[in-house]
């Protein structure tokens, strides 16, 4: 019986050659796209699961109350009170990221970004493995360290690195005194050197002592009968003890699931984890299923009509005795048979096109083939009985009777469902991913072209170490390259776009209380900073050398101006308030300029205030002419090494480094971009295969029509027409739908274009131009055959 089945399953892919290979392609291809995905997807999924108490783990979040902003930095004092105050919480650890770290071991200098340092709390949160060292005495004292175990074969071989030691910053001595596992893929916390927080001590004192510094992060374990919600309500009364009623009123904390902070944590800034978009998952997701979706609209379209060409052959079978659970089964085997052959080619495709995929779309998606075998065993055994339950039950259920009429007749039962449904549904998938992919493009290009408020190109930032020859290694650099003819201006920075500012101070107006006091960023500049990036100033001037009062005087952009909320005259003239540990210490405001976007595009501007300090040689930044930047590095370089042996010659391009921050949405847009050309390329198979169809079952009337006088065009226009009223009605029913998931997308992006509705109506241009043109080529043979040809063979 099987044979049977197996010799019409392959005489039937002979006879149709067209269908087959269209089903197959089709089905390859939707295969092959939902295994990229599927993985991408469980990956995103996986991330923190590792940890034992992934359940009970909570992040210390805060909001501010006018303005919504979420943000995870507070102050380290923090520590203590919450473990005395709140018994529901069973452990809490803080995390500090020392960003651009140098690490020395010897002569060996290298700058790592990923270095932690956290309370000793932070192995029993956490489940990373500790290979080496004792896990009872490591972190609980100032200057101890753990290394990875890939940094200590990097740094020491095969010889034991405990006790042995690095020096941070060319000056801090950490004791390494343990060795932990490389971390697992999928952990949104990434390090290869982690310090005892109370380190802080010797490096800053003032992160662990100061109320106002914000530079902790908070990883609470709740008792397991705890309920976070209960545990939220404290938190008002708990920073009115601490902080004050002004800061109570401003901000409120809760407590966020560690195990959504991967995903649905994007709009947070300024934050220590990895980030992941939840968003990303479910357009993927939606992706995925519209894909194959289209494969299986393009298997039962075929299949069905097919069924005009295999009445006979269904007939004779029941004649002769055949049920209908045979003729299912039938029908049954060989979709299996198809996608078990598409399954084959899509596993294939999959193993050799990762590689090229994961190069054009910037994401790092692993084969394998387990996991890729298993996922694909489900997409057979779905489109098995999912594609293929429809088109064997239709052509099953039917009465001998009717299966011998004469085929024009006999497709009359399933018409609706042939001509309509599955095509339109095509065509909304179809412009539906091309509205989507148009308008992501559009944020992308537009966060690209946006005006930052300063000028980023050819700008070197060169890392100055904070060393006791900062100043004198700065002026050194700035004198040789003021000789250079192909270097424009130097400056330098404490902070550098588009990395954000690292302080926040409190200011306030001369004819306010303190308490009033409003938290601003605080860059601390060089002279000339200001003028080097070409900020726009809208009134005052810039600081200049040889006055002396401007050391005790500020610049302030105009978000910060809006934020004291008075006029530019006034704050010009007055001057503000800068709190200290003291009390205050009064500034004069000289200048307002355009805001500058030192950070994502994807947050609000920040406000902020600048003024001058020698802290502001720590980053130097060089312009250079147009053309030039290589060359100039490459002479900075040797510069470098004449005035160091201590430190690396450490720079980055700013504008790398902003493009740097869009680069997830650009891979965003390159994988639409290819997942949509896949959809329209399953979608024209199906629409070149089925017109062609539609086509040859009116062949008689195209005959009739040109013998009373129609031409060839007017042919091409009748069996077009019904494709135009489902291009039209698909578009309908797209626009809606796009526009919400767009609306939600975009709403992740605080600088956002308007969604227009030319976007809209250039989409379904594109799709019904395209769709005509398909239709016309499927068409043309028929519309060119001789029409006495067509009338004999139907007489």
């Amino acid at each position: 019986m099987l044979r049977n089945y197996l010799t019409t399953a392959i005489r039937s892919f002979l006879k149709n050659k067209t269908t087959f290979l269209v089903n197959l392609i089709g089905l390859s291809l939707a295969a092959a796209t939902c295994i990229v995905i599927i993985t991408y997807i469980l990956g995103e999924l996986k991330y923190d699961k590792f940890h034992k108490n992934y359940d009970l783990i909570y992040r210390l979040t805060g909001q501010l109350n006018e303005s919504k902003e979420e943000f995870v930095y507070h102050p380290a004092k923090y520590y203590e009170y919450l473990i005395k105050e709140f018994p529901e919480i069973k452990n809490v650890c803080r995390i500090y990221s020392w960003k651009n770290c140098a690490i020395k071991k010897e002569y060996q200098v290298f700058y790592k970004n990923n270095v932690l340092l956290a309370d000793s709390s932070f192995l029993n949160l956490f489940s990373f493995k500790l290979i080496n060292g004792n896990p009872e005495d490591i972190l609980s004292n100032p200057n101890q360290l753990i290394i990875s175990k890939n940094a200590a074969q990097k740094l020491f071989g095969s010889d034991n690195p405990i006790n042995k030691q690095l020096t941070f910053d060319n000056k801090h001595i950490f004791t390494i005194k343990g060795v932990f596992d490389d971390l697992p893929e999928h952990s949104s916390i990434n390090f290869d050197y982690l310090g005892s927080i109370s380190s802080l001590q010797n490096i800053e004192n003032e992160i662990l002592q100061n109320w106002n510094y914000s530079y902790a992060y908070y990883f609470i374990l709740l008792n397991k009968n705890s309920n976070p919600k209960t545990t939220e309500q404290k938190f008002p009364q708990f920073i009115r003890k601490h902080r004050g009623e002004h800061v109570a009123s401003v901000m409120n904390f809760k407590l966020s699931r560690f195990k959504k902070a991967h995903l649905w944590s994007s709009h947070i800034k300024k934050d220590i984890l990895k980030k992941g978009n939840i968003i990303n998952v479910y357009g993927f997701s939606i992706i995925a299923i519209l894909i194959i979706a289209l494969a299986c609209f393009n298997f039962i379209n075929l299949s069905l009509s097919s069924y005009i060409n295999r009445n006979r052959e269904i007939g004779l079978r029941k004649t002769l005795g055949a049920q209908r659970i045979n003729i299912m089964i039938q029908f049954h085997l060989e979709t299996f048979l198809v996608a078990l052959i598409a399954a084959i080619i899509s596993i294939i495709l999959v193993k050799f096109g990762i590689d090229y995929f994961n190069q054009i779309t910037q994401l790092e998606i692993k084969f394998s083939w387990i996991n890729s075998i298993i996922y694909l065993s489900i997409i057979v055994i779905l489109l098995t009985f999912g594609s293929g339950f429809y088109p064997s039950y239709t052509l099953s259920k039917h009465p001998i009777t009717s299966l011998n009429k004469q085929r024009d007749n006999s497709s009359k039962h399933f018409n609706y469902f042939l001509s309509q449904i599955p095509i339109i549904l095509q065509f909304t998938i179809a412009i539906s991913l091309i509205i989507s992919t148009v308008l992501v493009l559009k944020q992308i290009e537009y966060m690209d072209k946006k005006e930052l408020g300063f000028n980023h190109k050819e700008l070197i930032h060169i890392k100055n170490p904070t060393d006791k020859n900062m100043v004198s290694r700065y002026n050194i650099i700035s004198e040789k390259a003021s000789n250079d003819p192909r270097i424009k201006g130097v400056s330098g920075s404490y902070n550098v776009p588009p990395n954000g500012y690292s302080m926040s101070l409190k200011f306030f107006l001369q004819n306010q209380n303190a308490e009033d006091a409003i938290q601003l960023g605080y860059v601390l500049v060089e002279q000339g900073f200001l003028s080097l990036i070409e900020a726009n100033f809208i009134t005052g001037r810039n600081f200049k050398s040889g006055i002396s009062s401007d050391s005790s005087a500020v610049i302030i952009t105009k978000s910060a101006l809006n934020t004291f909320k008075t006029s530019s005259s006034n704050i010009l003239t007055n001057g503000i308030n800068q709190v200290t540990k003291k009390g205050y210490e009064h500034l004069s405001v000289i200048g307002i300029i355009d805001d500058i976007h030192f950070s994502s595009l994807r947050h609000s501007v920040e406000p902020m205030i600048f003024k001058l300090s020698e802290w502001g040689k720590s980053n130097i930044i060089i312009k250079t002419e147009k053309g030039n930047f290589n060359k100039v590095v490459a002479k900075l370089k040797k510069q470098w090494t004449d005035i160091t042996i201590d430190w690396p010659f450490n720079y980055t391009s700013i504008t790398d480094n902003i493009n740097s921050l869009y680069q997830t949405d650009k891979n965003l847009g390159y994988v639409l971009n290819f997942f949509v050309f896949i959809a329209i390329l399953i979608s024209l198979l199906g629409i070149i295969a089925f017109s062609s169809f539609l086509a040859s079952r009116r062949k008689k009337e195209i005959g009739i029509r040109k013998v009373i006088g129609a031409s060839k065009r007017d042919i091409l226009f009748l069996l077009s027409n019904k494709f135009i009223r489902w291009i039209i009605l698909s578009f309908i029913i797209a626009s809606p739908i796009v526009y919400f998931i767009i609306q939600r997308w975009l709403n992740n992006f605080y600088y956002r274009i308007n969604i227009e509705i030319l976007v809209f109506i250039f989409s379904g241009l594109i799709v019904l131009c395209v769709g005509i043109i398909v239709v016309f080529i499927a068409s043309y043979k028929y519309a060119s055959i001789n029409p006495t040809k067509t009338i004999k063979d139907f007489t």
